[in-house]
This record gives C-alpha cells, sequence and structure tokens, in this order.
C-alpha cells in the first residue's frame, strides 16, 4: 500500500474473508462498497460500459445490504459525485 492512499487503507480495514473450501481455503476479498468504488474510479478513463454494468447489476442485486454512507463519504472524496449520482439514477 502506498502512504497517503486511503482508500487503498480503508478497503484493507473492510475486507471481507471468504472460505471457498478446498483446495483454496479462506481468502480475503474487498467488501462489496470498495469493489463498487474501485469500479467508479476506472469508470471515466477506461471508458468502458462494463464497470457500469457491474456497478448497475451490483446495486439492483445488493442495494440494501451496501453502506451507502461509506461509499458516498468515499465518493465525495474521489470527486465521483457525479459518475455515482449517474449510476444510482439509472438503477432507480
Amino acid at each position: 500500500m502506498r502512504e497517503g492512499d486511503d482508500l487503498r487503507q480503508s478497503a484493507f480495514r473492510w475486507r471481507e474473508q471468504v472460505d471457498y473450501g478446498p483446495p483454496i481455503g479462506k481468502i480475503y476479498v474487498d467488501s462489496t462498497e470498495d469493489l463498487i468504488l474501485y469500479k467508479l474510479i476506472y469508470c471515466g478513463p477506461s471508458q468502458q460500459s462494463k464497470y457500469s454494468r457491474d456497478i448497475a447489476a451490483i446495486l439492483k442485486a445488493k442495494r440494501s445490504e451496501l453502506d451507502l454512507d461509506y461509499i458516498e463519504g468515499r465518493v465525495t472524496r474521489l470527486g465521483l459525485t457525479s459518475v455515482w449520482k449517474e449510476m444510482l439514477d439509472s438503477v432507480s
């Protein structure tokens, strides 16, 4: 992790342990909230609609389970408010 990389540090704290059973076992994965944030970051520069589709699918499937306050706080700090609003509007 780079010093000063708040998102990665936060993602490390929010990570979740998942047990995939043998032969893989237990591994850590990013939280759903952080996955959304990373995909929002890559939406703009990559110009690939797959990230938007992924976020929309996650929102449709898990919106009620997400910590939206956490996402919105990070979105504001990352300067992605308009992209996030578009995503929310597209699935409403």
